[in-house]
């Protein structure tokens, strides 16, 4: 492990305050938090219990909504609402009849979409296929979907392909589509994997954010290599470019005192990484934080449950064998992350040589690096 704890004493990119924004989802009101696109310019989910609202980055008590949208530069500020939202049963039983409703199962867990945007390239059953995959994909890494049964909205914004998204209290997502969509922009999407992640992680206090939203960030191009919806070169690409946002800033007091957008995106990213790194290395990939998340769900830790960190952290260590995670959690969350994150790369065996992405084979870590994304033989049963 010291190979990955040497102090950062270099220049990082400017971090800015997350960006949240309400949204109400007509089949039910409760905890909600939101999520951007953890890019470079990305606004990404926020946390905290609100009724239909999700607000910027103080807040006092857990959240259950998250929304993402997609972007390429750190977050801007907006105005958050605080009040609560009524919907009437006429009004639910009105836009029920408006929307185009189907069901698909993945396993013994039911979605049920409801598409709302009239689509110009693409048909509702093709939708509805789309977000039936995913749900898959997800389920492929959990060994099952992490809740039972979960709604998916679809609303008109924008012009094309998927361009925000929240999850509410493990029970149902809202996504913005435009009109103009196409299958190839559903197959590029990035946001409803991210949204579906977090129903297989509890809901934390406040302070604890980074933690959920780093799961997700982290995960969630993983699960999209191992389905083969990216390239190992794309997600190498992004972590290279955008982890160095979750590095520490002067006066940062560690994951849990700090809030930035970098810190509760990129941060926690960069946390998940380092626990699945060391997990690989010293069980030359017999391990990883796959049975830890998958322990976690099964002894009832998904998106529709509040957890203490004490709690999570047993969970997670009983899911290895080994206190891997709360070792980690422990050096992150009141001192600064200390990483060399350049040099973690090396030992893993890649980075940049101009614009392109190069793989080094011979390097110490790099059968963690090519086990990170590489698809299973036998997606039920891997721990890896």
């Amino acid at each position: 492990m010291d190979i990955l704890l040497h102090m950062q004493a270099i220049c990082k990119p400017t971090r800015v305050a997350m960006l949240t924004g309400s949204l109400l989802f007509a089949l039910g009101i409760a905890r909600c938090s939101s999520s951007f696109e953890p890019s470079d310019n990305a606004t990404h989910r926020g946390s905290h219990r609100a009724s239909g609202s999700v607000a910027p980055a103080a807040q006092a008590s857990p959240s259950s909504s998250t929304a993402s949208s997609d972007a390429t530069a750190p977050p801007q500020r907006s105005t958050p609402t605080s009040d609560r939202a009524q919907v009437s049963n006429n009004e639910l039983h009105a836009l029920a009849k408006q929307a185009g409703r189907l069901e698909r199962r993945v396993g013994e867990t039911t979605l049920r979409i409801e598409v709302r945007v009239e689509t110009q390239h693409i048909s509702r059953d093709q939708i509805a296929n789309w977000v039936a995959a995913v749900g898959g994909a997800v389920a492929a890494y959990y060994g099952a979907f992490p809740v039972p049964d979960l709604g998916v909205e679809l609303v008109e914004r924008g012009r094309a392909g998927v361009v925000f998204g929240q999850a509410f209290e493990g029970r149902s997502i809202r996504l913005y589509v435009g009109p103009e969509t196409t299958l190839p922009d559903l197959r590029d999407d990035w946001i409803l994997v991210h949204e579906m992640l977090h129903m297989g992680f509890p809901f934390l206090d406040e302070r604890h954010a980074w933690m959920r939203e780093g799961l997700s960030t982290y995960l969630e191009p993983i699960i999209r290599a191992r389905e083969g919806w990216l390239t190992d070169e794309q997600v190498w690409r992004r972590w290279l470019a955008r982890m160095p946002y979750g590095l520490p800033a002067a006066g940062d007091r560690g994951l849990d005192r700090t809030k930035s957008w970098g810190n509760t995106y990129w941060g926690g990213a960069i946390f998940w990484l380092l626990v699945d790194v060391e997990l690989r290395r010293e069980s030359a990939n017999e391990r990883s934080i796959r049975p830890l998340l998958r322990h976690l769900v099964d002894t009832g830790g998904n998106a529709r449950v509040t957890w203490p960190i004490e709690r999570v952290c047993r969970g997670a260590d009983a899911g290895v064998g080994q206190p891997t995670f709360s070792r980690w959690y422990q050096q992150v969350a009141r001192q600064p992350l200390a990483v060399d994150l350049p040099r973690l790369f090396a030992r893993l065996g890649v980075g940049l040589a101009g614009d392109e992405v190069v793989f080094d084979d011979a390097a110490p870590l790099a059968h963690v690096r090519r086990a990170i994304t590489r698809p299973d033989a036998n997606r039920a049963s891997s721990n890896r």
